[in-house]
């Protein structure tokens, strides 16, 4: 769960709604939707979501993976930073469907014609905050992995719900 919200940026929210099936007590979902978005990031107008309860065992590189909903192809996507730092890394993470809840690890940069994984770069070990901006309104949030492996089998971890 996150430990702080920074609402209201905008005139637009993070709000936690339990009307859909869900693996968490709720899903956080960008409202009002009415086709707002925030590229490029500033970080002080987007609402946020600050996760400040992450502990990281083992520094390095982390793959992102996010359990999202999108409203419509046109806001499906969200940018997260660590340590209240958006890393271009982890900017424009997209690619969620607009009738169901979906993992994708992505972000919108494409490299030899190949979208890029999600990650955070150099991260150090010890309690840590992970940031979630809102990057289109509509988009529902479920659940964020972070993993140390390029191959983590994410199919095999439920998104969305029971």
């Amino acid at each position: 769960m996150f430990t702080q919200r920074h609402n209201d940026r905008k005139g637009h929210f993070w709000f936690c709604y339990s009307d859909q099936a869900r693996t968490t007590e709720c899903y956080m979902y960008g409202v009002p939707n009415d086709q707002s978005g925030w590229d490029p990031l500033v970080t002080w107008e987007s609402p946020e979501l600050r996760y400040a309860n992450v502990y990281v065992p083992v520094s390095g590189t982390y793959y992102i993976w996010v359990c999202g909903w999108g409203g419509s192809y046109d806001d499906d996507s969200v940018h997260m930073g660590y340590s209240d730092a958006l890393q271009s890394t982890s900017d424009r993470i997209s690619f969620f469907h607009p009738n169901y809840w979906r993992w994708s690890g992505h972000t919108m940069d494409i490299v030899n014609g190949v979208y890029q994984p999600a990650t955070f770069t150099s991260v150090t070990t010890g309690d840590r905050v992970v940031n979630v901006w809102m990057r289109e309104d509509g988009m529902r949030l479920d659940r964020i992995l972070l993993t140390r492996s390029s191959s983590f089998p994410i199919a095999n971890i439920r998104c969305g719900g029971y």
